[in-house]
């Protein structure tokens, strides 16, 4: 029996990016002991995906946290999410900013907003 899949987002993503979710190196980018966020990282080459998940978000929260990223050359450019171009000293020794959450006066730059927020990053040497 012969199975139709609906062209759906996920569907789509998963397809593309099968390769690197099945034989990329898996890494947790939080300790378990932080009960309310977790992100991951899957690493193969010259590609990366890091997922993000919080459950409850913080009122008033600060923008200044950042996941620490390992095992990136130093010396190469990287582009998060086809746009913007990071070196890999950067995302190396200060990492990569948690996504920014809705504080109701950043409608055009929040990339999450309510409770249980997810967000991926896809990054790809340059």
């Amino acid at each position: 029996m012969k199975i139709k899949h609906s062209h759906t987002f996920a569907y789509i993503f998963h397809s593309s990016k099968r390769d690197l979710l099945v034989n990329g190196h898996f890494e947790q980018l939080v300790p378990l002991e932080d009960q309310n966020k977790y992100a991951w990282s899957v690493k193969q080459d010259e590609k990366q995906i890091i997922g993000f998940f919080r459950k409850l978000a913080k009122p008033n929260d600060t923008l200044d946290r950042y996941l620490s990223l390992s095992n990136l050359d130093q010396n190469a450019d990287y582009i998060i999410n086809q746009k913007n171009k990071v070196s890999g000293r950067v995302l190396t020794n200060f990492g990569l900013r948690e996504p920014y959450q809705f504080n109701a006066s950043n409608d055009d730059t929040a990339q999450v907003t309510g409770d249980f927020q997810s967000y991926l990053f896809e990054i790809e040497k340059e």
